[in-house]
């Protein structure tokens, strides 16, 4: 596979196993009939309020990011992006996004969507955050550690670094 093709992967992965969580609430695969077993308004409540959040912090972290919102594993930046969320996590985007999902999934009362979330979804996101990082440690090299020494990857750091 070249370069450009295997750059596509990460997307990829992640937009087939967003789908795959959505499609559970459309398709009854052998698992959809196993819901949660949880109140039935509180699963509801809770999912729609995770979608809002999910939503925020998706739309928090892309205002922040301009247009390297849809890049390439490649930063399309020339410095690395610290306001906002970005100070607290360096994968604010995917964090929304999974949250939403996880969402989707209570609200749907789906057992399957949720599974979907962390066995599909979560581990895809997390291959393209550690590609990401890869490159962004041989492009921003020292900035970059220092970076990381004070926030967290997917959920922020409980303390910081003082050196």
């Amino acid at each position: 596979m070249s370069g450009t093709r295997l750059e596509l992967l990460p997307g990829l992965l992640n937009m087939t196993s967003g789908i795959a969580v959505l499609a559970t609430r459309i398709w009854n695969p052998w698992l959809i009939s196993q819901t949660l077993a949880i109140n039935k308004v509180w699963v509801k409540v809770i999912g729609a309020s995770l979608v809002l959040l999910g939503i925020t912090l998706f739309s928090w972290s892309a205002m922040h990011i301009n247009n390297a919102l849809l890049g390439k594993v490649k930063p399309v930046l020339n410095n690395i992006v610290t306001t906002g969320p970005y100070q607290f996590i360096r994968h604010p985007v995917y964090l929304g996004i999974t949250t939403s999902l996880i969402g989707l999934a209570l609200s749907f009362d789906s057992l399957a969507s949720l599974l979907l979330v962390f066995l599909l979804f979560l581990p895809s996101v997390i291959f393209r955050a550690k590609l990401e990082e890869r490159v962004l440690k041989e492009r921003f090299n020292k900035t970059w550690e220092q970076y990381t020494k004070t926030t967290g990857f997917l959920l922020p750091k409980l303390t910081k670094n003082h050196e």
